[in-house]
């Protein structure tokens, strides 16, 4: 059995622990969003999006990447790689060029990479090289994606040139807390932490979390359990009961996702949601109305974790607002994005040791 734990507490922005890695993230906003500052929304446009840095190969080739909990294959563009959507194309950003790196390995014959995402898709070749992050290097070779194809909004407005999934089942996760853990005098952790800010003031830790994030009671949930690392795309826990005002969403698993921006659920429930508020088929609304909209609650075990509409809706226009949750082709499942996080401290933490 692997065992998976997330420990979520109320972040607040004031010792780090120790045989700690810490990342620094900043937040990329695509599109067109609100200048005012007298409104009390977190102004964010059509997509938010945390990145950091991390290194291919030797000698290690610097790149920008999307670090996602919410998937668990890392990969990077090539010098080919051309990204595409809606009839536009153009060569994607940062590429990686791995006939530089003295280490890489190339399967013969060539390993097929293909990933999906909600709204976007990367294909290519898998090679194996080390990755670093920080000053910690992996101490074998982990699998890369190298890209030759993205396609969707995300390939052509972002600014990120890869992406590092940090899901349960992530190869390369597990290699850097392997690193992290051996390279500790007191034994380690296998944890990694999200604080996410506006700006540049957000943080990936590896190894823990850093103290001066935490704002209230440090209070661990079991995630899903599995069998299998494999069988562990999302960090997720079971029982998690969410209302929006007075209406219940029912008990449903929350999967709690930097990969995403805002929340998403089920289309029966978004749809009611939005039929609540008075917005469009597309979550869109007056921003007088914003004020009047209920809070969104998770509650899981005795803990309740609530968002104000300001702090879940967003501006889209200097008129009209969008609630800020969105619907995807679920069941029995709510996508906890980065609107989510922003307000908490979120660590996960895995014993490999115990599979089975």
């Amino acid at each position: 059995m692997l065992l998976l734990w997330l420990l979520v507490v109320a972040a607040v922005s004031a010792t780090a622990r120790c045989a700690q890695l810490t990342i620094p993230l900043s937040l990329q906003i695509l599109g067109l969003s609100s200048s005012s500052a007298q409104t009390a929304l977190y102004d964010k446009a059509s997509d938010t999006q945390f990145v950091g840095e991390l290194a291919i190969g030797t000698p290690p080739q610097t790149v920008t990447v999307l670090f996602d909990t919410g998937s668990f294959r890392t990969w990077v563009p090539s010098p080919t790689c051309t990204a595409s959507n809606s009839g536009q194309t153009k060569p994607c950003n940062g590429p990686v060029n791995v006939e530089r790196s003295t280490t890489v390995e190339k399967p013969v014959p060539p390993e097929p990479f293909d990933e999906k995402y909600v709204s976007s898709s990367a294909s290519g070749t898998v090679v194996y090289d080390y990755v670093t992050i920080g000053s910690m290097t992996t101490s074998d070779r982990v699998p890369v994606g190298l890209v030759t194809r993205e396609s969707g909004a995300s390939a052509l407005y972002s600014e990120f040139s890869g992406l590092m999934g940090l899901g349960p089942s992530s190869k390369v996760l597990h290699a850097v807390l392997d690193a992290t853990v051996a390279g500790s005098s007191n034994g380690g952790s296998r944890a990694f932490s999200f604080y996410l800010s506006t700006g540049s003031k957000g943080q990936l830790v590896i190894g823990g979390w850093d103290d001066k994030h935490q704002g209230g009671p440090i209070q661990w949930f079991p995630c899903k359990p599995v069998r299998s690392p494999l069988a562990a795309p999302y960090w997720t826990v079971e029982n998690a009961q969410i209302t929006f005002g007075d209406m219940s969403m029912g008990t449903v698993d929350a999967i709690f996702d930097t990969g995403t921006s805002f929340i998403s659920g089920p289309p029966q429930a978004v749809s009611a949601i939005y039929d609540k508020v008075g917005a469009n088929g597309d979550g869109v609304l007056p921003c007088w109305k914003v004020r009047s909209m209920p809070n969104f609650v998770v509650r899981i075990g005795d803990q309740r974790l609530e968002l104000s509409p300001s702090q879940y809706a967003y501006r889209q226009t200097y008129f009209y607002c969008n609630v800020g949750i969105s619907s995807v082709p679920l069941s029995g499942q709510w996508i906890l994005g980065d609107s989510f996080l922003l307000n908490y401290l979120s660590t996960k933490s895995s014993n490999v040791e115990t599979i089975t």
